[in-house]
């Protein structure tokens, strides 16, 4: 980890700051150390450049969903240069310094066939090795990129045939990325023990919730919901937001 990034963390446990000590490093990254607590007394450790900041209590679900993410990432680790514009469009609008609150999620909308063919598999890969449920993956991604090089692609220049395509929206945005970027994605799918697809009334249920004015909302790619809110002061109704 990079040590200016310590003034964004705070402990899990308490919320107070932490303070750093670095016991390895190589360049700019913290290879081995500590993150104490100012607040409870609480020692997270870094371990190979990562802080280790798991709080008591944690169900085993939510373990074993750190595990299994944890060994997607250190496998498929590539920073890419479509990444950039990829995030930009999953969070548009982008953060400002006023406090705006932007939240990418799954959509229930537009996602029945995919689920339709993911949920049933699912059950049994999201608990299975994570070797195998690779090696699965990768099965599965090789008819998804013979697709995303032909059929996608000629799609990107060919708005007719676009529209005719399931998921174009998203697919033709992974025509350029490398079959294991695209391999990643699919893992990504079949490992998580938990996966939520929520709907639009959903999505606006939590923000009120969480005393938050909704102020865009937007189904991104057919697929997924960007959404945006800020604060709300106590006692105003909730603004209407914009699909």
């Amino acid at each position: 980890m990079r040590e200016r990034l310590v003034a964004w963390l705070a402990c899990p446990t308490c919320r107070a700051g932490l303070t750093l000590t670095a016991t390895s490093r190589l360049g700019e990254d913290i290879r081995e150390g500590a993150l104490a607590c100012s607040g409870c007394g609480t020692v997270y450790p870094i371990t190979r450049g990562i802080p280790r900041m798991v709080p008591g209590g944690v169900t085993h679900e939510a373990r074993e969903t750190a595990q299994r993410f944890g060994y997607e990432w250190t496998r498929f680790g590539e920073i890419r240069p479509q990444y950039a514009a990829q995030f930009q469009g999953w969070l548009a609008p982008l953060l400002t310094a006023e406090g705006l609150l932007v939240a990418w999620l799954y959509a229930r909308e537009g996602n029945g066939r995919l689920l339709a063919l993911l949920e049933p598999l699912r059950r049994l890969t999201r608990t299975a090795p994570l070797a195998p449920v690779s090696a699965l993956a990768w099965g599965l991604t090789v008819p998804v990129w013979l697709s995303l090089r032909t059929v996608y692609a000629a799609a990107r220049a060919w708005v007719p045939l676009r529209r005719c395509l399931p998921y174009s929206s998203y697919l033709v945005d992974l025509v350029p990325f490398p079959f294991r970027e695209v391999h990643s994605i699919v893992f990504d799918q079949l490992l998580a023990p938990v996966a939520h697809y929520m709907s639009r009334i959903e999505v606006e249920r939590c923000f009120v919730q969480s005393g938050l004015a909704l102020t865009s909302l937007r189904w991104h790619h057919a697929n997924s919901w960007s959404a945006a809110g800020r604060a709300r002061p106590s006692g105003r109704e909730p603004i209407a937001a914009g699909s």
